[in-house]
């Protein structure tokens, strides 16, 4: 999620900053605050541009939710698409301006070409790419200033090392770093045999030091041959690292050539040890040359006018395709960062740590844990502060009591059940306040539980929608804040599915309301390939259809929310499947006494509900399931908690296991909850995130660091 009330205040303080006598008067502090105000000016109007989009989009909902009038209706559905469109391009925009730049885009570039295997021919291949490159700078309106040239006799070059300078030329040129290949009938043969040769490139920049030696020039030839010491050779003596330079008639101009190329090695050297170095590509070039054709196997781009591009140098097309898919693998390394502040940046050494955990889990009759999901996803952040220092009356089925066995089992370590908040006085005070203050977010209770630590920690992902005291009120008073490791997961998981998902993408919805999957089905429509729709609201689907559906679940007031999502799904040409047959019974309670029947058609006899997807319905989704890429699902097909009507809803499971990509108990009670990639500990969170809704316990720790 991004904070863009941040950086709207931020630039708002620079601008003031710049107008302030003492920083005018300041230069190099003008300086950096007017670099800082022009790198966010971009963002500010992207951010500006985005709030305006999410007004209106707010405003028409608003409309929508009191309009009666069927045609005003529908132009601002059509309206509302517009801008939701509108508003996921900005945010797409937005997040592309927030990448970190590299600080050595901006800078000239030595461009260093070394022959491979291959002998002469290799040599005539690196001849080929200094042509195409000096070409390409040319086009760019770059200088090139030859450094170093060791020739062949046939007209190719052992080594060529050139001084590229112009606008923002790394930039570009980082990601010509490393190996080309070529195959062709070479040119110093005869015969047709094809050879494979190769060039090794290298692209080096940066700073140095020196021991100077000059010697005898085999460059230029005439009467300065073996007769003055122009030719210049520099040693870093720390590094050994050497840069030579001959081909100039004068010492000073062959002096000034080896020791920018001294300074580039060594930069690229020192780049070299950094633990994780900005200024090299992430993959290494491989190119292959062949029959006609360039391939560029990092993207798997591949162009059939070979000599068009040697002849020009035109790389263009390779060049945008290269940055797109940086900036591509850039925004997934973001979108695998948490939301906000990480715990394990936080000082917890002898720190009292207030852990925000969702241990809301579901119990039987006799209260014992059915499933424990959302106890073991809590561990890491337990574990993390446990390990890093960190100072350690209800009515029975409203307890957590039930959770502590089950938390020191897996944990390895005593938990102690406390039957009080936090202390004597803190229950005093929460004894005098009025009932509701936690959902109601009730400002002195947040206060008074966040007088007795130091640090919080949020990792319950399952209330995180919700602004409530203990969530959102309470981190309002801590300086320092973060979020766990079950919230950095779900976010990663939750925002990779949806913007850079594998394709076919399928969502699955299931669940009984329709009202509270509006907005996450409305945005799936625009992100999926296809949406499966089972459990209680496929039965209002069917009636809105026309079908008979019995006693089943019924929302007779969302028939035009229904009639809408059909619509747009045309429009779209997206896939909706709804159930095509059913295991119907002829009440809700499971008994000894109840009928269930499978009914064989798309109709509901009268006098029976709908329980469960029925075997053909079970088919067709499992076939659409297993081609799927990546899926999301929320929801059951059906009661899935009795035994009779959970085939559905393991099924569909099964065929996600297969594929390979409350739904949490239900694959926890399928048993093929290790073969899901993720499995969300937050319904209503998650369908709140797929909307694209802020999630206020998560916002609010964006600055707290």
């Amino acid at each position: 999620m991004i904070d863009i009330k941040r950086y709207i205040d931020r630039y708002e303080e620079l601008t003031g900053q710049l107008s302030h006598p003492d920083i005018i008067a300041n230069q190099p502090k003008f300086t950096s605050i007017s670099k800082e105000h022009a790198r966010l000016e971009p963002m500010v109007r992207v951010c500006l541009e985005y709030e305006k989009t999410a007004a209106e989009i707010e405003d028409l909902e608003v409309m929508l939710r009191e309009e009666t009038d069927k045609q005003l209706i529908d132009m601002a559905y059509q309206d509302l698409e517009r801008l939701k469109a509108d508003g996921e391009r900005l945010k797409h925009e937005l997040r592309i301006l927030m990448l970190p730049k590299n600080p050595d885009d901006h800078r000239n570039t030595i461009l260093e070409i070394r022959a491979g295997t291959g002998g002469e021919e290799a040599a005539l291949f690196v001849a080929d790419l200094v042509k195409m490159y000096k070409n390409y700078a040319a086009r760019n309106g770059w200088n090139w200033e030859v450094m170093s040239a060791s020739e062949t006799g046939v007209g190719g070059f052992r080594e060529f090392i050139a001084l590229i300078t112009g606008n923002s030329v790394y930039a570009v040129m980082k990601y010509e770093i490393g190996n080309h290949r070529v195959q062709r009938i070479p040119e110093t043969e005869t015969q047709g045999r094809i050879h494979t040769v190769s060039g090794d490139l290298e692209i080096d920049i940066n700073p140095a030091d020196l021991r100077i030696d000059t010697y005898r020039s085999q460059g230029a030839g005439g009467q300065h041959v073996n007769t003055t010491d122009s030719a210049v050779r520099i040693t870093h003596i720390p590094t050994g690292i050497v840069a030579a330079s001959q081909e100039e008639r004068s010492q000073i101009k062959n002096r000034s050539k080896a020791m920018k190329y001294l300074q580039a090695k060594l930069y690229d050297a020192a780049v070299e040890k950094c633990p994780a170095p900005k200024q090299k590509c992430a993959n290494p070039w491989s190119v292959r040359v062949i029959a006609g054709r360039i391939t560029d196997h990092r993207i798997k781009l591949t162009v059939y006018n070979l000599e068009e591009i040697m002849r020009t140098g035109d790389i263009s097309e390779f060049s945008a395709a290269l940055r797109q898919a940086d900036t591509d693998n850039k925004l997934k390394e973001q979108m695998a960062q948490p939301a906000a502040g990480f715990n394990h940046d936080l000082d917890v050494k002898g720190k009292k740590v207030f852990v925000r955990v969702d241990f809301n889990v579901p119990l039987d009759n006799a209260l014992k844990i059915t499933d424990n999901t959302r106890i073991r996803e809590a561990l890491p952040t337990i574990k993390s502060l446990k390990d890093r220092g960190g100072r350690s009356g209800p009515e029975p089925k409203f307890s957590l009591k039930p959770v502590v066995a089950e938390l020191s089992k897996l944990l390895g370590a005593p938990v102690k059940f406390s039957e009080s908040v936090i202390g004597e006085n803190a229950e005093k005070n929460i004894r005098a306040l009025t009932d509701g203050e936690e959902e109601a977010n009730d400002p002195a209770f947040a206060k008074t539980l966040a007088g007795y630590f130091d640090l919080y920690v949020n990792d319950a992902f399952g209330t995180a929608h919700r602004a409530h005291a203990s969530t959102e009120g309470v981190a309002r008073h801590f300086r320092n804040a973060a979020c766990g490791y079950l919230i950095q997961k779900e976010i990663r998981y939750l925002e990779n599915a949806v913007l850079s998902p594998q394709r076919p993408f399928i969502a699955i919805m299931g669940g009984a309301k329709i009202k509270d999957k509006i907005k996450v089905i409305n945005r799936l429509l625009e992100k999926a390939d296809g949406i499966l729709i089972g459990g209680g609201m496929a039965y209002t689907f069917l009636s809105v259809l026309g079908h008979s559906i019995g006693k089943s679940l019924n929302q007779p007031e969302e028939r035009d929310t229904v009639l809408s999502i059909m619509d747009k799904a045309k429009k779209l040409n997206k896939l909706l499947l709804l159930p095509t047959d059913h295991i119907a019974a002829d009440r809700f309670e499971y008994s000894t006494q109840t009928v269930v029947k499978n009914m064989p058609g798309v109709e509901i006899e009268d006098g029976f509900m709908g329980m469960d997807i029925g075997p053909l319905t079970i088919r067709a989704y499992s076939q659409v399931i297993k081609t799927a890429k990546t899926i999301i699902w929320n929801g059951p097909m059906g009661v899935f908690e009795t035994e009779a009507y959970q085939k559905g809803t393991f099924a569909v499971a099964q065929a996600m296991a297969d594929s390979g990509a409350d739904s949490a108990s239900a694959a926890n009670m399928s048993g093929l909850a290790d073969k899901m990639t993720h499995i969300s500990t937050g319904g209503g969170a998650s369908l709140e995130f797929l909307e694209g809704s802020e999630l206020p316990g998560i916002a609010i720790l964006a600055d707290k660091q």
